[in-house]
């Protein structure tokens, strides 16, 4: 069964590479994937915890309430850069015919399909890069939350890629305490960890066993 993304609501959005193919080959295609997420996805929802791993990766987001997202233009539909041809705008008189609502799972396939178009050519290869459904589950409860943003940010230690969280480029804990990439909504991530010493001390990884987390 299809879980749809309702606004108003917390999931868990993760895929891996079509055969465990490798998604990111390096910190140009990371750097890529997370300014197309920006494009397609900041606008419609809301992020608490991401990671990129070599051939997959986690996202844990809010889809925002209808009335807190903006309208794209109709009119910029033959522009070629996504960030213009998606742009979202406000609505006023002037241009209230040409305008829509963004769909979340629409916004997401669009990710997805650009992402991959993009990786293709840069690496002269062919067919799906992501395997081919992503996955999306609905996050039902706050202890649930709390646990599946600690596992997110914890997926480079539970791989053994590093050994310390802060080595690790490619998620919202560096992101938190290097203030990069403006992914996170920190002021919704303090809602549920209070402050950055508390969420740091509930990410000392020593205290679970990562294979029981999630």
């Amino acid at each position: 069964m299809t879980v749809l993304l309702e606004s108003g609501r917390i999931f868990h959005i993760y895929n891996r590479g079509n055969n465990k193919e490798v998604l990111f080959r390096n910190e140009e295609d990371c750097e890529h994937f997370l300014h197309l997420y920006s494009v397609y996805v900041n606008p419609i929802a809301d992020n608490l915890a991401w990671c990129l791993m070599k051939n997959h990766f986690h996202f844990c987001v809010r889809i925002k309430e209808i009335e807190n997202i903006g309208f794209i233009d109709t009119r910029n539909a033959s522009l070629k850069k996504p960030e213009d041809k998606w742009a979202i705008v406000k609505e006023t008189t002037a241009n209230k015919e040409f305008l829509r609502k963004p769909n979340p799972k629409t916004q997401w396939q669009l990710l997805f399909n650009s992402y991959a178009m993009w990786f293709n050519r840069k690496y002269s290869r062919t067919g799906s890069l992501f395997e081919k459904n992503y996955e999306r589950k609905l996050v039902a409860n706050e202890r649930y939350l709390k646990d599946l943003i600690i596992y997110i940010n914890l997926n480079p230690v539970k791989h053994k890629v590093v050994k310390k969280i802060l080595n690790y480029r490619w998620s919202s804990y560096h992101e938190v305490f290097n203030k990069s990439f403006g992914i996170c909504n920190t002021n919704l991530l303090w809602q549920y960890f209070d402050d950055k010493e508390n969420f740091d001390y509930l990410h000392s990884f020593e205290k679970y066993d990562l294979d029981e987390l999630y």
